[in-house]
């Protein structure tokens, strides 16, 4: 049997197991034996997803080495793909890797909390990360997730610099949301 392309009996490879679990020399191993570093599994996608999600990032990495596809799409998790979850954590270093081996700085995941990397990082209020993605052609009136676009997120969450950056490139102010915002926080209460 191949030790990374047939499902076990929970609908993953023993490579998503060992990349979710952060295994990294059973990863290698494993890609060694001749595992598909883009195997799929349930919740996170693929191998390559369930190692961002946990912030494996040195599996990441020997996932991408072996032809992992970093703009596959993502399971169900709310992060969609590897950069939702790179932008997530707030780190420029691994979104510019991530973007070098071709991830698609706009790329949408229709089933996630967050519809595009910027929107995750303009909800965290990572502005060093927003400014990056505009830099690298975000698209600041992009639309998805349950907040709309960048600027809904950031305004949400009281992000003032998030929000000011956003409109100096260009982000709609009278954008409108197709859902209402915040169903923890409800509309004019205090933020903790």
């Amino acid at each position: 049997m191949d030790a990374g392309s047939q499902t076990g009996a929970q609908g993953i490879t023993p490579l998503y197991a060992a990349s979710a679990a952060g295994q990294f020399e059973v990863v290698k191993l494993l890609l060694e034996s001749g595992g598909d570093a883009n195997s799929r599994g349930i919740e996170y996608g693929s191998a390559i997803h369930a190692a961002a999600r946990w912030r494996h990032w040195n599996i990441v990495n020997l996932l991408i080495e072996n032809g992992a596809d970093v703009r596959s799409p993502g399971g169900i998790d709310k992060f969609g793909t590897v950069l939702h979850a790179a932008c997530w954590e707030d780190n420029v270093e691994r979104v510019n890797m991530l973007l070098e081996h071709g991830a698609d700085v706009n790329i949408r995941h229709e089933g996630s909390e967050y519809g595009t990397p910027l929107q995750i990082a303009s909800h965290f209020g990572h502005l060093h990360l927003v400014r990056f993605l505009i830099e690298k052609g975000a698209d600041v009136n992009e639309r998805g997730g349950k907040y709309g676009t960048a600027l809904h997120s950031a305004s949400h969450n009281g992000h003032a610099e998030v929000v000011k950056l956003l409109l100096e490139n260009g982000a709609n102010v009278n954008s409108l949301a197709q859902e209402p915002l915040g169903a923890s926080r409800p509309y004019g209460s205090e933020s903790s």
